[in-house]
């Protein structure tokens, strides 16, 4: 078919391609991509076309573009790095042509060459179900709206079970942070999974990051928007790698899109978001701070009255 055979060629020499594209609304555009899967893909009224996904420069993410919407496709005389990409994760979340799409209606005719395999799957450890059992199955919340970002590919020298998926915005901000702090030896994402307990259902919990520390420390962390903490099955999660952590000897953290990312951590903790309008703890609201301030001054006025009548008497 057109366009098969120089994108395999692509794939093979792990070069880009550039080409003029038309896109379903009709917006036409030049783009340069890094060809790493093609496909082919027969919708429900049976009409089969051909699709490439690819790393688009134009648009910074990967992209699916369709052949039959291409022209003025050439070869570009110039390599990329191969990193391994969810394919699956990717359709899922792009409808690559009309309404209704299905997924195993896909059929993958090339992979470019030297794609790394999926990251490994992490191991159960033991056979123990931590946390206790009670009298109802506690149901996930819904899932949070998605970021057509992630989730992506993180690559680290600090990454011990690299390659992992980075899976939104807040992992990516503390896995800078993990990278730009010293005190950090290495750490590994989603490094296992442990059966716990979720009212009277056993499922398997896996949590975000075991951080090594230089002076020995092991902390397993959980990332969570703050929102969520409170949910009954995070709630039912948090008991059970608590007492996993303990029988381990390891420290057990959950760290937040506001309030516990560690402040030795510099300029990563300082560009944090704070809670807007939060008392507690010491702390006090803009308002607050305003109305000491005026209280201040007043009593300054007043010191300073009572002094001048005193010296003119």
């Amino acid at each position: 078919m057109v366009y098969e055979k120089l994108f395999d060629t692509a794939m093979e020499k792990v070069c880009k391609v550039r080409f003029h594209y038309k896109d379903r609304e009709g917006e036409q555009t030049n783009r340069t991509i890094q060809p790493i899967v093609m496909f082919r893909y027969t919708n429900i009224d049976g009409k089969l076309f051909t699709y490439v996904i690819g790393f688009c420069e134009l648009d910074s993410d990967y992209r699916t573009f369709r052949f039959d919407r291409m022209s003025q496709v050439t070869l570009v005389n110039e390599t990329f790095s191969v990193k391994f990409v969810d394919i699956k994760s990717h359709l899922k979340r792009k409808v690559v042509g009309s309404p209704g799409f299905i997924l195993r209606r896909v059929k993958v005719k090339k992979y470019v060459k030297g794609m790394p395999g999926p990251p490994l799957t992490p191991t159960v450890e033991g056979e123990d179900t931590y946390g206790k059992p009670g009298p109802e199955t506690i149901k996930p919340p819904p899932p949070p709206p998605g970021d057509h970002k992630y989730p992506k590919m993180w690559e680290s020298p600090k990454l011990f079970n690299s390659p992992r998926l980075c899976r939104s915005p807040l992992e990516e901000k503390i896995l800078t942070a993990l990278d730009n702090n010293d005190k950090v030896y290495g750490y590994e994402i989603e490094p296992f999974k442990i059966p716990y307990w979720a009212g009277n259902k056993r499922r398997f919990y896996t949590p975000d990051l075991l951080v090594r520390y230089k002076n020995g420390r092991k902390v397993i962390v959980e990332v969570k928007s703050e929102g969520d903490i409170n949910e009954p099955l995070n709630q039912a999660k948090f008991k059970a790698i608590e007492q996993y952590a303990n029988e381990k000897g390891y420290g057990f953290e959950v760290w937040t899109d506001r309030t516990m990312i560690p402040a030795a951590w510099g300029k990563a903790a300082a560009n944090t978001e704070k809670p807007k309008g939060r008392t507690g703890q010491g702390e006090t609201t803009p308002a607050q701070q305003n109305n000491w301030g005026c209280f201040a001054f007043i009593v300054a006025a007043v010191l300073f009255y009572l002094l001048i009548w005193y010296i003119s008497r």
